[in-house]
């Protein structure tokens, strides 16, 4: 779960007709990312040099007014974290 939730992000960021974005897992940011030891995300939400531009916040962010819901599949169904 979560494997192309950053591809989505950055479709949504440049692509205007895309309405709402529903994302389940995945990374919220690369910051968070660059402090880990290990890495078990997929080379898709690898993007060179992002952090000297911006972070995921900030590309989420730009995305508004259009919806943007961030989903967790948990042992007790799917629960929404954030619109």
């Amino acid at each position: 779960m979560g494997k192309l939730t950053v591809p989505a992000i950055f479709a949504a960021a440049i692509e205007p007709r895309i309405g709402k974005l529903i994302l389940a897992g995945g990374i919220s940011s690369y910051r968070e990312l660059a402090v880990q030891e290990e890495y078990r995300e997929t080379f898709a939400n690898f993007v060179p040099g992002v952090l000297l531009h911006t972070d995921l916040p900030q590309v989420i962010a730009g995305i508004a007014p259009r919806a943007v819901v961030r989903i967790a599949a948990g042992d007790w169904g799917v629960k929404a974290l954030t619109t």
